[in-house]
């Protein structure tokens, strides 16, 4: 007798199997269903229901996504208008210029609030990359989704639907009876119907993420607003703060140096100077 195959830690573990086709799990189930002709305008009815029902969930979530994205664009128009002021007002290059010139709260200041804005420019781009790839259009075809001879594979999907020939798409209604091309209908609805729910689930999925960034961005953004007043309001642009390095540099003057004063009127004498000498009018006698 053979022996059973036995994995060591060393090994290669065992390959997984690769998941059942669910067109052909449902394709085997409903190729030998005969329908009684007596219920079959009242399952049309419930599975056209269904098939519209899952198709309507997936429009909506198209439509959501749609209103939110638009929502956003506003709210990035708005926090361009207000980053558009600060590199006016400040450069790139003045946070160095406030560090090395002592005012690190300003540096800092400033510094937050490119931080901010990179912060909600990546949260908001990965957003909007994330809801459009959820919406992005994505088909769930099977591969062993195929058509029956001359007969279309579905009597609903547009891609199998073109796999015949305009001919054999005729046919299918021409040379077959009206329970037949019902039953038809019946069956491609129920297997539709799964296949568009499959879909649903990475859109939903990607949808959730792309707008969990979106409420990280607008909260960044909220953060942000006060900050950008408070640069605005307490760093001083960069010809402010070159005329306060002047006027400091001249309120406190090297001794000796050539921005030395002479002392103007009402001043007291250095102690090395002359005092005044009186003289008297010539002519006058002690």
């Amino acid at each position: 007798m053979d022996k059973p195959e036995q994995h060591t830690p060393f090994s290669n573990p065992p390959k997984k199997q690769a998941p059942p086709d669910s067109a052909a799990q449902i394709a085997l189930n409903l190729k030998n269903w005969s329908i009684p002709p007596e219920h079959l305008s009242e399952m049309f009815e419930a599975t056209q229901r269904s098939l519209e029902t899952v198709t309507h969930l997936t429009e909506y979530e198209d439509e959501k996504a749609n209103r939110i994205l638009t929502a956003m664009a506003f709210l990035s128009a708005f926090a361009a208008v207000i980053f558009a002021i600060v590199p006016s007002r400040y450069p790139l290059s003045f946070p160095g210029m406030l560090i090395r010139t002592g005012l690190r709260r300003d540096a800092y200041l400033l510094f937050g609030t490119y931080a901010g804005f990179v912060v909600y420019a990546v949260t908001l781009i990965l957003g909007v990359a994330f809801v459009l790839h959820g919406m992005r259009p994505r088909f769930n075809i099977p591969k062993g989704w195929r058509p029956d001879g001359s007969k279309p594979g579905s009597h609903l999907f547009f891609a199998k639907i073109v796999e015949v020939s305009p001919a054999d798409w005729a046919n299918a209604f021409l040379n077959t009876g009206k329970d037949e091309v019902l039953s038809a209908y019946v069956k491609n609805s129920i297997l539709e119907t799964y296949l568009v729910a499959e879909k649903i689930v990475p859109k939903i999925k990607w949808l959730k993420r792309g707008v969990m960034l979106f409420q990280v961005s607008t909260i960044v953004l909220a953060v942000l607003l006060p900050v950008v007043v408070a640069t605005l309001a307490l760093v001083p642009e960069p010809q402010e703060q070159q005329q306060q390095t002047v006027q400091q540099r001249i309120v406190s003057p090297d001794k000796g140096g050539p921005n030395s004063q002479a002392p103007t009127q009402g001043q007291e004498l250095r102690p090395n100077s002359q005092p005044p000498v009186n003289r008297l009018p010539s002519g006058s006698t002690k």
